[in-house]
């Protein structure tokens, strides 16, 4: 997680630079930040490809039928 005024501000430098990011992280980096990995579940998954979808779309009716 970032703090909002530091990653508003590393999002603003890369569009005023075209400098291309990812997503936060990389754009925080390109901002001269530490970024840290954390290890979460595979569950919680970033969908950044068509694939990532049919993914997310399991685990959603997995946990619907365990609900009920």
């Amino acid at each position: 997680m970032f703090r909002w005024s530091e990653l508003s501000s590393a999002l603003e430098q890369a569009l005023d630079k075209g400098v291309p990011v990812t997503d936060e992280a990389s754009a925080m980096e390109q901002a001269g930040y530490d970024v840290q990995v954390v290890e979460g579940p595979a569950c919680n998954l970033k969908v950044t490809v068509p694939d990532d979808l049919r993914v997310a779309e399991y685990y959603l009716k997995t946990w619907a039928v365990k609900r009920t």
